[in-house]
């Protein structure tokens, strides 16, 4: 997180638009959802051991993302 915050103080971001590893996480894991990968491929991808916990991922929307990061 320490690498992302001085990229992010680095690319001149206020520090309401800051983000760390698990704002990234999400949104690749939702992006795959929402572009129709598999549930089982991305939970492999997540190494999620419970399916349950992927899916609640599907349920993320951009506006949920944009909360994450200002």
């Amino acid at each position: 997180n320490a690498m992302i915050r001085d990229l992010c103080k680095a690319a001149g971001l206020p520090k309401s638009q800051w983000f760390n590893f698990h704002a990234i996480r999400k949104n690749r894991i939702t992006d795959a959802l929402n572009r129709g990968k598999p549930v089982h491929k991305v939970r492999d991808f997540a190494r999620h051991h419970n399916i349950s916990v992927t899916n609640e991922y599907a349920k993320a929307t951009t506006d949920d993302l944009l909360d994450m990061v200002g």
